[in-house]
């Protein structure tokens, strides 16, 4: 759903990720190890493009072929990091 937004940037994309998961918009450093955090990701699939396809054909859906295999990879990484913050967890 991220990629499909018409933002610009990386940062701006991150903001909106992040909003879309806490209600709340992040602070300076939030932004900078999300960024840190995908840009790794990118390396790694780009280093190993083919765990970029498995990692993507895992689930039920078809991977969107609207995206290359190692930025949909990159960002679906990192929208299973923000998913499993504590903030978006509910415990009882």
């Amino acid at each position: 759903r991220v990629l499909s937004l018409k933002e610009d940037s990386d940062q701006q994309r991150l903001r909106l990720a992040f909003i879309m998961a806490t209600s709340r918009a992040p602070n300076g450093s939030e932004i900078r190890i999300l960024t840190d955090t995908l840009s790794e990701q990118r390396k790694e699939f780009n280093a190993h493009p083919e765990r970029a396809s498995e990692f993507i054909a895992n689930g039920k859906s078809l991977p969107s072929s609207d995206y290359e295999p190692v930025e949909l990879a990159a960002w679906t990484s990192l929208g299973s990091i923000l998913l499993n913050l504590d903030e978006t967890i509910s415990r009882e």
